[in-house]
């Protein structure tokens, strides 16, 4: 009797589930790539998109709220003792090792960017699997 409850219960899981999307990185310029990010650190229309996107050669990132300094790609200080900078995401590209693609629901494509360890650095949803695939295109030229 549990075995087939627990057979029950995989099954209904499994439909739940998103599919992975296999994909080999291809070539792309600098300005593509940063579009690309761009467009995915941005997020879903009718989601409260971030105040400041970050895409420089070394991390990419995004902030909402008041920020007291700017990331130390862009040439800024860093921030004073004591104040927020309310940096809400930053990856390194030195420490990304890969990004997974999945099929989601009503044609969105969800994407992970990993490190050595598997762990996730950062996650978002694309509009479309094209935007999926050009992300991790964008993330596998600045790692080099």
């Amino acid at each position: 009797m549990k075995s087939w409850i627990v057979g029950l219960a995989v099954l209904m899981l499994a439909g739940c589930g998103s599919r992975a999307i296999d994909h080999a990185p291809a070539p792309i310029g600098d300005e593509e790539a940063r579009a690309a990010m761009l467009q995915v650190l941005q997020g879903l229309p009718g989601k409260r998109a971030p105040d400041q996107t970050f895409v420089t050669t070394e991390y990419f990132g995004y902030a909402s709220g008041p920020l007291y300094a700017r990331p130390a790609g862009e040439g800024a200080a860093v921030p004073r003792k004591g104040v927020a900078r309310n940096l809400q995401v930053q990856v390194y590209f030195s420490q990304v090792s890969k990004v997974d693609l999945y099929k989601a629901r009503q044609g969105r494509c969800k994407l992970i960017v990993r490190d050595g360890e598997g762990r996730s650095l950062y996650r978002a949803v694309a509009l479309t699997e094209q935007a999926c695939q050009r992300f991790s295109d964008a993330v596998m030229h600045f790692k080099r």
